[in-house]
């Protein structure tokens, strides 16, 4: 399921912090105390937020109105869109780990993730997470692979730059140049060609 954090899907900027509102003095500051030997572990630089102090509080508060404008316009659209797929695609409505392979290019910080379902569709994600372009030749099994999302596409905050082909022909290794931390989903549609996987593509 996708879990997002308060405010996570646009990109909030407030802290959340640890806040109460205990009546009980010995019990408000039971819990300070409790709070200074718990950050005291973690090598805590500052004061420690006051739990009590209304100010911790206001400091939290979500400002909803950020998912108005840019970038946090963006990022807001992103998830939007990811979960929209996720709820429209069969590959990735209905998971199971049958249907599911990875591959991990290590020498080039690069993921395949495949997802398929039978008689419908067969997705691949590859998320290339290296701090600078990398070149390769990517192994995808036979069938005309269609873009169906970019990362970087302007849409979502991204430069533009159209860096992933909007097909890509599979069946031998693909050459590409893959730019830093670059995110792509593509589709094919399994009439194009019976399931194969890495390994038998690798072959």
């Amino acid at each position: 399921l996708p879990l997002l954090f308060m405010g996570e899907e646009y990109g909030e900027t407030a802290p959340f912090l640890y806040f109460t509102s205990h009546t009980d003095p010995a019990l408000a500051q039971a819990v300070r105390d409790g709070r200074r030997r718990e950050f005291a572990r973690f090598a805590w630089r500052g004061a420690i937020p006051d739990p009590q102090d209304p100010q911790t509080f206001l400091r939290s508060v979500l400002h909803h109105e950020l998912r108005l404008k840019d970038p946090h316009r963006a990022l807001l659209r992103w998830y939007h869109d990811l979960i929209a797929l996720r709820k429209s695609a069969p590959a990735l409505r209905r998971c199971n780990k049958q249907h599911l392979q990875t591959m991990a290019l290590s020498e080039h910080r690069v993921l395949l993730v495949r997802r398929w379902q039978p008689q419908e569709e067969d997705l691949v994600l590859i998320a290339c997470f290296s701090q600078t372009p990398v070149s390769l030749a990517l192994p995808l099994p036979p069938g005309r692979w269609r873009r169906v999302l970019d990362a970087d596409a302007v849409q979502y905050g991204g430069g533009g730059c159209a860096r992933w082909p909007l097909t890509l022909n599979g069946g031998a290794p693909i050459p590409l140049v893959l730019g830093e931390f670059a995110f792509a989903l593509y589709r094919r549609d399994l009439n194009d060609h019976p399931l194969m996987n890495f390994d038998e593509q690798n072959r």
